[in-house]
């Protein structure tokens, strides 16, 4: 296992199985307690930590999934026999605009409704979804296409290149005790054309809710990686790639305190209806 930019961190946030997590009373020494989690091969299989609130717990080492600091990722650990190719794109709106599309969301509230998969499944997925995007569609395809370049010159992905006059996009809320269980993007007829999968997250108040991760599973199933729903961050990711939501936990259960995501879909130029 490896991790990526460690660094020493006024406060940390330990990700568990299951979508749980506390927060631990700073200071803390990230490295020294990354090295302890995943890379000291010998001692107890157990470790203590204590929260803000001079809580103790003592857990499994092989429950923490992660490590996150000053609200982003600061080390995510995998052990993955085939990773699935994806892009995490930080700041991906201005500032303004992150104002914007959070206001137009809560302004929506009362427009929301129960969501469904395109397999027709029932009990698979349970949030809510507004299709009326206004404003918010033209921006994304503005900000997606500038990021695409990027991309392509990475060379990830492949080299698709995206029909952008065709992309479907919808804002979802999570809720508490909401979930979307494990699935591909492009296994139904009417979206067999999907190419690739993108997740923005925003919330008016990170610290509202807790959970919510998702799981990019390889090939086999059998093992994943852990994307944490950062504030203004976005992910892409192939749409055939298996993944899902964990529960999303919001103790006010208010709507403004949800875990809201602006998904959609892309597909290749000249590819589909």
């Amino acid at each position: 296992m490896g991790h990526q930019n460690s660094h020493r961190s006024r406060r940390v946030r330990v990700l568990l199985e299951g979508g749980h997590a506390l927060t631990l009373a700073p200071p803390v020494d990230f490295d020294l307690l990354a090295d302890e989690i995943w890379t000291q091969t010998s001692g107890a299989p157990l470790i203590e930590f204590c929260d803000e609130a001079g809580r103790r717990s003592v857990l499994r080492k092989t429950a923490v999934v992660g490590l996150v600091g000053e609200e982003e990722i600061i080390a995510a650990y995998e052990n993955m026999a085939s990773s699935p190719p994806f892009e995490l794109i930080e700041d991906f709106l201005a500032p303004a605009e992150y104002a914007e599309v959070l206001n137009y969301t809560i302004g929506c509230e009362s427009k929301f409704e129960k969501s469904k998969v395109t397999s027709g499944r029932v009990g698979y997925r349970k949030s809510t979804v507004l299709f009326d995007t206004g404003l918010i569609y033209s921006l994304f395809i503005e900000r997606l296409t500038d990021a695409w370049e990027n991309l392509v010159s990475k060379n990830q992905f492949g080299g698709i290149r995206p029909d952008f006059e065709k992309c479907e996009i919808q804002i979802t809320a999570s809720g508490h005790e909401d979930f979307f269980r494990l699935h591909d993007d492009r296994s139904s007829a009417e979206a067999r054309h999907r190419e690739i999968t993108f997740v923005y997250y925003y919330s008016s108040n990170s610290e509202a809710f807790f959970g919510g991760d998702l799981r990019l599973y390889n090939d086999t199933l059998n093992d994943f990686h852990l994307v944490q729903p950062i504030n203004n961050s976005m992910i892409l990711f192939p749409s055939r790639v298996q993944h899902e939501v964990l529960p999303v936990f919001v103790p006010s259960r208010a709507f403004r305190d949800s875990r809201f995501t602006i998904n959609g879909w892309l597909r290749a130029l000249n590819e589909g209806k």
